[in-house]
């Protein structure tokens, strides 16, 4: 038993250093090289020139625990319509808040009635609630609503719409 024991420890320790590769240079990137790896795009028979997104949070760039305006630009709808422009593509337009702190406040009182977003504290090593107050109020037509694009709404569920 002991045996065994010890050659499977050396065998591993073996193909531990043989495992090892210790050249570490890269292969020179030659500028011309870019240039052969440009492609033309084409849309083919799809027709990009509208597109809509519904969904809910993940569609509507819900991160953080909050929308705010990063978080949406980035959803991946935003994302898609980017892509789809480079062939073609129409217009996306999609509500945005007013900051990147997250959260609305109530229009009379101004008082927060959604939450500012979360972020990193290295302090503490643990997710920390934005201290700001937001400037999106709540209940306002965002602009531009009648061309909007996408219709992510966070916490939407499918079973309470009928169709």
């Amino acid at each position: 038993m002991k045996n065994t024991i010890k050659y499977t420890f050396l065998s591993a320790l073996f193909l531990g250093f043989a495992a090892c590769d210790v050249d570490n240079t890269l292969p020179e990137i030659k500028e011309e090289a870019e240039a052969e790896n440009n492609i033309a795009l084409s849309a083919g028979s799809v027709d990009f020139s509208s597109y809509i997104a519904v969904g809910g949070s993940f569609t509507a760039g819900y991160t953080d625990g909050a929308l705010f305006k990063i978080g949406q630009q980035n959803s991946f709808p935003n994302i898609l319509a980017s892509k789809f422009a480079m062939v073609g593509g129409g217009d996306f337009n999609q509500p945005l808040m007013e900051d990147n702190i997250g959260g609305m406040i109530h229009p009379v009182t101004g008082e927060v009635v959604l939450d500012p977003r979360y972020y990193f504290d290295t302090s503490t090593g643990l997710p920390t609630g934005l201290d700001k107050t937001p400037t999106t109020i709540a209940g306002y037509p965002a602009t531009n609503a009648a061309s909007f694009s996408n219709y992510g709404i966070p916490g939407v569920k499918s079973f309470p719409f009928i169709f």
